[in-house]
């Protein structure tokens, strides 16, 4: 897949519209003759690793290695993210069930009590 073909059907499927545009920008850009480098910095939106590596890649004319590379950088960077979200997420919630939990046992459990003190009073 060509590089402006790439970048278009991106921005067709990015929900964020600022993205998108910025996307779309670069492409148009790319096919009037730009770096991809040049056109992708100007949204000033991209990790400045990602546009570091972009540009050593069409220097040394080594784009789908690099893009490889990135796309396993930032799938490890996506699952360790989402590893430290759920490490501090689940205490949270864990005591928000047994919160839940014990509402739910104190609203059984009190009535009963206060029926057999009744009986028994």
């Amino acid at each position: 897949v060509e590089v402006v073909d790439a970048l278009q059907i991106s921005a067709a499927v990015l929900t964020n519209p600022y993205f998108s545009r910025v996307v779309s920008s670069a492409a148009d850009e790319i096919s009037r003759g730009a770096r991809i480098h040049d056109a992708l910095q100007k949204g000033g939106v991209f990790d400045p690793l990602f546009l570091s590596m972009i540009r050593i890649a069409e220097e040394a004319s080594m784009m789908p290695e690099t893009f490889g590379k990135l796309a396993g950088l930032y799938r490890t960077e996506s699952i360790n993210a989402l590893r430290k979200a759920t490490a501090i997420l689940e205490p949270g919630l864990t005591l928000i069930v047994g919160l839940v939990i014990a509402v739910m046992v104190l609203t059984v459990v009190l009535p009963m009590f206060r029926m057999y003190g009744t009986i028994l009073g």
